[in-house]
């Protein structure tokens, strides 16, 4: 469950090259490594067919919280068993200790790969991605659980017969299951400890509200849908208590602004999903779905001209993790913010300081599901 785009330079140690798991998968060549875990390409030595095989790095295996984490993110994905989540095949662990998931091998790219290439999308392509994003997270839901980390790296595009996109969501490391799903599992998370990645966590996410539930990720399915059209997160800034508070307090920017091709009752869907208050968002993502299905995609008027270059795909703000052994490495650059006014930065300034308390900072770049690299692009499986 991966993309060749992001593969990693040759490691001539690597170990793991050659070597026959399970007597019957047989590892071709690393296609993803990242701070946690390295995924593999590997071939049916009896059957037709490739695998991805994700490793948990040895290293960590004797970290219980990382390994329960691995585990919930295999359960996750077998729990749901949807055409719109990435199928799991088994789980086990070598004799050397470590840990492994079994995994079908995606052939396509991830969204922000494609905004990366060919910039925003028509308006049409959003909506029926949109639609897609909403069945796969009604299984997500109707199974006890809330995804929690939804951005264009975890939402795969692969292709069906006749070209049309089909949406994969990847990544359930960070999942929280909820009800009768979650009895069984040992507790996590600290509570008031925020995980996400900021530019699409709601507000409550980012308080660590222990009231979290589905409605953060239809927030999170706003972001997107505006980052989609817009090649822009909603909102931006260059530390992360500047955005936090941006996300708590400022207005839904409308979606026209940037996109004035989309039709009215379309960016009013986009501005729903954003809202601030859980209860002020849609109640489900069955009935995001239902107003979704009414509305034009569209405006009869040019579509703006965009490009490459329209799309903010430079380095973001690292996500916010739980625990520093799931950290993943820091990265550096940021966008620019947007200017502050006095009576803010005080605001802010104590922000900062209660966010400091409250959540521990790491990095993204990972490779497969949960885990990507970066790395040189080459062109895109999907068009």
């Amino acid at each position: 469950m991966t993309v060749e785009r992001h593969r990693p330079p040759p490691h001539a140690r690597d170990r793991r090259i050659g070597q026959l798991i399970e007597g019957r998968y047989r590892i071709e060549r690393a296609i993803g490594r990242g701070s946690m875990s390295t995924v593999y390409l590997a071939e049916h030595v009896h059957l037709p067919g490739k695998v991805a095989i994700k490793t948990l790095h040895r290293s960590l295996s004797d970290a219980p919280e990382v390994v329960e984490r691995f585990r919930r993110e295999a359960r996750a994905a077998a729990t749901i068993g949807d055409a719109h989540i990435a199928r799991l095949s088994h789980t086990g662990q070598l004799e050397d200790g470590t840990y492994y998931i079994v995994m079908e091998y995606l052939d396509g790219a991830d969204l922000g790969w494609l905004l990366a290439s060919e910039g925003p999308f028509s308006s049409a392509r959003t909506h029926e991605l949109a639609l897609q994003l909403c069945d796969a997270l009604r299984a997500v839901h109707d199974a006890g659980i809330t995804h929690r980390d939804l951005k264009p790296e975890n939402l795969f595009i692969t292709q069906r017969h006749g070209g049309r996109d089909h949406l994969k969501i990847l990544d359930f490391g960070i999942c929280k299951f909820h009800g009768h799903a979650a009895q069984a599992l040992p507790r996590l998370t600290a509570t008031a400890v925020a995980m996400g990645t900021p530019h699409y966590m709601a507000p409550e996410q980012i308080d660590a509200s222990r009231a979290l539930d589905h409605r953060a990720d239809i927030y999170a399915v706003g972001a997107n849908l505006y980052f989609t059209l817009t090649g822009q997160p909603p909102f931006d800034a260059r530390s992360l208590p500047t955005l936090f508070q941006r996300i708590r307090v400022d207005p839904v920017p409308d979606v026209r602004a940037l996109r004035p091709d989309v039709s009215t009752a379309f960016a009013e869907v986009v501005a729903r999903a954003l809202a601030k208050r859980p209860e002020d968002r849609f109640a489900d993502v069955r009935q995001l779905r239902a107003a979704l299905i009414g509305v034009p995609v569209s405006e009869e008027r040019p579509r703006p001209s965009f490009g490459r270059s329209s799309v903010n795909m430079r380095r973001p703000l690292p996500p916010v993790a739980a625990d520093p052994a799931y950290e993943r490495t820091l990265m550096s650059g940021l966008p620019p913010a947007a200017p502050v006014s006095p009576r803010r930065q005080k605001r802010l300034g104590l922000a900062g300081i209660m966010l400091a308390a409250a959540v521990s900072v790491a990095a993204w770049a990972q490779c497969g599901a949960l885990h990507r690299e970066p790395a040189s692009r080459p062109t895109p499986a999907v068009r």
